[in-house]
């Protein structure tokens, strides 16, 4: 994030709606998980470099009332499973949502070392991998990412934004804590060691001096022993930070 001491997110939005409200000083709504895969074709999301997992916030003013849908889009190597919720924490936009009525929709790639060939994470906006339809109507991130918005409320055929607690994707946050909570499966118990250990245990590899989850890719820090980290397993050879 940039901070030069002066307010393009707000500039940004006064461009892109018109006047906008003063943001509030902190966020007060809450930030919803959910699974990407059921909105990509084919059901797959890392086959075209997308997370498992999005996010969208949500001012506690659209809980219960129509509120404007906004897609944020992350840079190359701003994605979740590389820097966490930083982006989602310091963009500036859920404090401009929660004076506005907006609901920010943070859909999420992940890097990939095959294809298709995405090492920093980037959303596709090259081509990479087999979607030469990328950039138009059809390529598959862009279709994943309006099936995101249809659920909502935000396209021609999604619901009315004011069930957005009650439906996909943030309804998607609900059921996998219903799922994780009530089977007859164990809650994963967290690991807690250093990087190196995490990266010799195989929970997690490094890469450039840094470590990372294994499956999840999410970012744990430096790779030494000084530095540790709280890991868990939800599926096999899927980790996450506890």
């Amino acid at each position: 994030m940039n901070d030069c001491g002066t307010d393009e997110p707000g500039n940004m939005l006064s461009h892109l709606v018109g006047d906008v409200k003063a943001p509030a000083s902190s966020p007060s709504g809450q930030t919803l998980q959910f699974d990407q895969n059921q909105y990509v074709p084919g059901g797959n999301a890392s086959a075209i470099s997308l997370a498992d997992t999005g996010f969208a916030y949500v001012p506690q003013a659209c809980e219960i009332e129509a509120c404007t849908l906004m897609v944020a889009l992350h840079g190359c190597y701003q994605y979740h499973g590389r820097i966490g919720d930083a982006f989602m924490r310091q963009s500036y936009l859920n404090e401009y949502a929660d004076t506005n009525d907006m609901i920010v929709l943070y859909p999420q790639t992940t890097k990939s070392d095959s294809n298709p060939m995405n090492p920093r994470g980037c959303f596709n906006w090259w081509a990479y991998g087999e979607d030469t339809a990328y950039a138009e109507h059809g390529g598959k991130q862009i279709t994943t990412i309006m099936n995101m918005v249809d659920a909502l409320g935000g396209g021609a055929g999604g619901t009315d934004p004011t069930t957005t607690t009650t439906t996909a994707p943030t309804s998607t946050t609900t059921a996998t804590t219903t799922t994780t909570t009530t089977t007859d499966q164990p809650e994963p118990s967290c690991v807690t060691d250093d990087n190196y250990a995490h990266t010799q245990a195989g929970r997690a590899y490094q890469q450039g001096g840094y470590t990372y989850a294994n499956g999840s890719d999410q970012y744990l820090g430096l790779w030494n022993t000084y530095t540790r980290s709280s890991i868990k397993e939800t599926s096999p050879g899927y980790w996450v930070t506890c």
